[in-house]
């Protein structure tokens, strides 16, 4: 091999390669409910499980959920979204129509979820340092309109 085609090739490995592994959004993955660690409001039945898939997409995301309800039941919602903090339509669940995504930095976003225009959801999600977990912080209303908290713990596969 000659000496200027493995400069080349040695640049690439250098400089290209990292900033594209680096250039990845941290959200980006297949992730798991821990329902050991999740802690679900008193007056909230907990889901039996979820697997959410998330595709890193210019300037968003596409989210696919899939789990079981409380009672067991399959429950399925997804959406794409840009970080630009402008509804998009989320699809699959009764409780949501729209969703608004903005990036805090690298490791955190905050999500508005709403259903005909008013707030059901926000949430702020952290992917750990270490990018083995993502832990969801929810904050919404129950049905009497008391403030209720709960997280939920994904792990990635």
């Amino acid at each position: 091999m000659n000496q200027r085609l493995r400069n080349v090739l040695l640049f690439f490995a250098m400089f290209l390669i990292p900033f594209a592994l680096w250039a990845t959004d941290r959200q980006a993955g297949t992730w798991k409910m821990n329902m050991e660690k999740s802690k679900f409001a008193s007056d909230m039945p907990a889901p039996k499980g979820e697997t959410v898939v998330i595709e890193e997409q210019e300037g968003g995301l596409k989210v696919v959920s899939n789990g079981l309800n409380s009672e067991g039941k399959p429950t399925h919602f997804e959406y794409s979204v840009k970080y630009d903090g402008k509804e998009y339509p989320l699809t699959g669940t009764p409780a949501v129509d729209a969703i608004a995504i903005t990036k805090i930095d690298a490791s955190t976003i905050e999500t508005i979820r709403k259903k005909n225009g008013a707030v059901v959801t926000t949430n702020t999600t952290v992917i750990s340092k270490d990018g083995k977990t993502r832990t969801n912080t929810f904050h919404g209303k129950n049905a009497a309109r008391e403030r209720r908290t709960w997280i939920v713990i994904f792990d990635r596969q």
